[in-house]
């Protein structure tokens, strides 16, 4: 161990210098870190490089820190994940895609490997706290590590790579994944906004540079001793309460680690020590896949999208902030080709000079505040104008909404026909003028105001957003995929819809669906329930089950059913 001692120390402590002297001096002002992860990947690589190289221990102590540190991270990471798998499966989609990996074979694996990649993060997260069948578990969470190292670099890159072309003008040919799926989802729930690709990319490096001395010393690290455990399980408790609780918000976490601590604590207690890791192992993956499976079964049982429960849409759908941008001109030096950025204010108080010493290179826009989205922006179900029924074209909400894309699709024409001749005039609305048409000697005959569409092939879409989060009391029925839905389930929304009418509560079903579809639905089922279409994406953002249930009191989401408890909902009077 003290012959190993050195050389980490010496490599760690090379590694942290290099780390600062490139953040220092070249760090590359496009890659946003506000979460300083780059540079607690250069502390944690100094902090065990100092360690190691300077005290007798401190390779055993860095050992220490890092199974602490890395296994907890892996457990509240792991829940998160687990906690929404079917929301992992989509970010996985999104990676395999053609534009993106270009991994079509993976596709269909997708909720399989989501359940799979959360339960091993948490699995490996308690056995590397508990030094159980350390050589397999350090081996498999650096391979974890590295490959979502890969991964993460491999989007920024992407994501800078697409900047850079749309810069220049340039066509960019692919699809590059925003943001890091469910962890990104819990930070936006809990401190605002999600991490940047390189941000997640500095995670996984802290991760990593944390790793390795627990892979270097898996030799030395055994199955956890009485001395161990006082150590490592209260240090993990109070950094799961960090992460966990204080920054996403969560006590589960700490809950959960707690319960397996207690139970591992109960076999040690109780059987003989040769016998005591595979019960543990056994507990800790039981519970660690049942916890995925039953958010697979159910909802989420923490909601960290914008759609939670006592959440207000119209609120989310407001609640971004302008950036502040500072708009600057682009001068080189004649002589030294020192590169100048000046604004317009400072440029009229120097402009003898600057004109007399550089030539113009561009203008570009420098941000001074960065600005922050909407959390919800995509909240946009419509229906087609053709299909609105008497009560809706009267509402004032919807009026507003036609009114605002009515000229696009439809104009208004005053139909005549000459008396004398037979013929038929048809004249805009904007161009009649009654005293070309005079009814009273009977030259003409006015046969009314109709609506011509402008393109027969296109179809005028009512935005209903407005109109459905002014509603009192309103009932959504979710479906982001209407073909893996079966009737058994509409059979049993058909007779939620009569109970919630019979309540006074207005019932709308959004779903992916297209009329053709959703009609030959309600002539299946014998209903009538009206359907609003919108993307699928944003539906599978409303409520993780297909279908599902939203119960909305002016806009305010006040409770959420999934498919599998619809038999037990119940809608307030």
């Amino acid at each position: 161990m003290e012959k190993l001692a050195k050389p980490i120390g010496i490599i760690y402590i090379l590694i942290s210098i290099a780390m600062f002297y490139n953040g220092t001096f070249h760090a590359n002002q496009n890659i946003p870190d506000q979460f300083n992860l780059y540079w607690m990947a250069t502390g944690g690589a100094f902090l065990i490089g100092m360690l190691s190289l300077f005290f007798s221990k401190g390779l055993l102590t860095s050992t220490y820190i890092s199974r602490i540190l890395v296994g907890s991270l892996f457990i509240v990471s792991g829940l998160i994940k687990a906690n929404d798998t079917l929301g992992f499966s989509f970010k996985l989609e999104e990676y395999f895609a053609e534009p993106a990996l270009n991994w079509p074979i993976f596709s269909p694996y997708s909720l399989p490997l989501s359940i799979f990649i959360a339960a091993s993060e948490i699995v490996l997260g308690f056995a590397v706290l508990f030094g159980a069948l350390i050589r397999l578990s350090s081996w498999a969470l650096l391979g974890m590590i590295l490959f979502f190292a890969w991964l993460t670099y491999f989007t920024a890159s992407c994501n800078d790579a697409q900047i850079l072309a749309l810069e220049q003008g340039v066509e960019f040919h692919g699809d590059c994944v925003t943001d890091c799926g469910c962890f990104g989802d819990a930070l936006k729930g809990s401190v605002g906004r999600s991490l940047t690709p390189w941000e997640s990319f500095f995670k996984d490096i802290t991760l990593l540079i944390f790793t390795i001395p627990i892979v270097l010393m898996q030799g030395k690290i055994k199955f956890n001793t009485l001395k161990d455990d006082k150590i490592i399980l209260p240090s993990a408790i109070i950094f799961t309460i960090i992460v966990g609780a204080w920054l996403f918000g969560w006590w589960f976490p700490t809950i959960f680690t707690a319960i397996i601590f207690a139970l591992y604590l109960f076999i040690k207690q109780n059987l003989v020590r040769e016998s005591q890791v595979l019960p543990s192992a056994f507990i800790t993956i039981l519970a660690s896949f049942g916890f995925a499976l039953y958010t697979i079964h159910y909802l989420p049982i923490k909601d960290y999208r914008p759609y939670a429960i006592s959440n207000n849409i119209l609120e989310k759908m407001s609640d971004g902030k302008d950036g502040i941008y500072n708009d600057l001109m682009v001068y080189e030096n004649k002589k030294t080709a020192e590169i100048l950025e000046i604004d317009q204010k400072e440029y009229m108080k120097r402009w003898k000079e600057i004109e007399a010493n550089y030539n113009f290179k561009d203008r570009v826009q420098r941000v001074v505040v960065e600005g922050v989205s909407n959390s919800i922006s995509d909240f946009k179900p419509y229906k087609f104008y053709d299909n609105l029924n008497k009560n809706e074209l009267e509402n004032e909400a919807l009026k507003a909404s036609i009114a605002k894309v009515y000229d696009d699709y439809y104009q208004k024409v005053h139909v005549l026909q000459n008396i004398q001749y037979g013929y038929t005039d048809s004249v805009l609305e904007i161009d009649y003028d009654k005293s070309l048409y005079p009814l009273s000697d009977s030259t003409w005959a006015y046969k009314g105001l109709v609506e011509a569409k402008l393109d027969p092939n296109k179809q005028m879409e009512v935005d209903f957003t407005s109109y459905l989060l002014h509603l009192d009391k309103v009932s959504l029925f979710i479906s982001y995929d209407l073909d893996l839905t079966n009737k058994e389930a509409w059979l049993t929304l058909k007779q939620i819809a009569d109970n919630a009418r019979s309540k006074g509560i207005k019932v709308y079903a959004i779903t992916n669906g297209l009329p053709d579809m959703t009609n030959k639905l309600n002539k299946e089922i014998g209903a009538n329930i009206d359907f609003l279409t919108m993307d699928a994406t944003e539906l599978k953002i409303l409520v993780r089950s297909n279908p599902g249930v939203l119960y909305l009191e002016n806009g305010t989401v006040k409770q959420k059913w999934d498919f599998n408890r619809l038999d037990h909902l119940s809608l307030k009077d």
